[in-house]
């Protein structure tokens, strides 16, 4: 593939907010808000390339200049495309910069960006553009961005990983959720710092909130009544996994509840291990 095949989908869901969509990868979302002055961006896709195209469209829209990043999570589909926004500030969760050193030393050194470009060598040219940096500000459970009249509420949940966050955009009543929800997909329940606990609570304070738009951290923009459908899951498994450990049954003998399909095969058999181990050791 060429650098210039690497291209994204754009669309306004509100007046001051746009969404950027890689349909070639599982749909990932990032998103621009419009505040008076400046611009916040919610993640930044999976390559450069890519975030390149969204700024020019968001400078085309907005004339704004891009103030802030605010990453939601660890996985590297929303946080690789940063080196187009070199001139920005990243807003992460403690938690998240915690994890971004981590994977600095480890999953996201040279060595393995090198072996995943002979792994992949047609996306070598877009790999090669990759280069994370550390957070520039974090926060521990709440951070507001204001300008003028807008505001933007940034919240540490957890849910699908530990670091897991999300942004409230009350201007436009519009929700940005990352990876805590996959539009019409099964939740992915399982990164090993997963904690469905807190993820039905984040579910349960977005519910709380005045708002009409849900832009999820994969799949189409939906509105609540989506998100409530996955909270009404998220505590249905619950319930099943609880139910199961008090009758002393293991993680192969349970079957969850009937919902959207998995992206993945393994996704529901790995899911069950983690949450047999996450509640059996609570």
């Amino acid at each position: 593939m060429k650098i210039s095949d690497f291209n994204i989908d754009t669309q306004e869901v509100s007046p001051q907010v746009i969404v950027a969509t890689d349909n070639n990868f599982y749909n990932v979302n990032a998103a621009a808000i419009a505040l008076d002055n400046f611009v916040v961006v919610i993640d930044t896709l999976l390559y450069p390339v890519q975030s390149r195209q969204m700024r020019e469209y968001v400078h085309k829209e907005f004339n704004l200049p891009i103030k802030y990043v605010f990453f939601t999570h660890i996985d590297g589909d929303h946080v690789f495309g940063i080196d187009a926004f070199q001139d920005a500030e990243i807003i992460v969760s403690h938690h998240l910069t915690n994890r971004i050193k981590e994977h600095l030393k480890g999953d996201w050194s040279k060595e393995e960006f090198d072996d995943w470009k002979k792994q992949k060598p047609e996306q070598a040219e877009a790999i090669a553009e990759i280069v994370v940096r550390e957070p520039d500000i974090e926060f521990e459970k709440k951070y507001t961005i204001t300008d003028g009249s807008h505001r933007v509420e940034i919240y540490h949940s957890g849910g699908h990983t530990s670091c897991s966050s999300w942004a409230y955009f009350p201007t436009d009543k519009v929700v940005f959720t990352g990876y805590n929800l996959a539009s019409y997909d099964w939740p992915y329940i399982s990164d090993q710092t997963g904690n469905l606990d807190a993820w039905i609570e984040s579910f349960e304070h977005i519910m709380s909130l005045d708002v009409d738009i849900v832009v999820p951290g994969h799949g189409k923009v939906v509105d609540k009544s989506h998100l409530n459908e996955h909270l009404e899951y998220l505590k249905q498994i619950r319930e099943t996994i609880l139910k199961a450990i008090e009758d002393g049954k293991t993680a192969g003998d349970v079957e969850f509840p009937k919902f959207y399909d998995p992206a993945a095969d393994w996704q529901i058999p790995r899911a069950l291990e983690h949450l047999f181990k996450f509640y059996s050791q609570s």
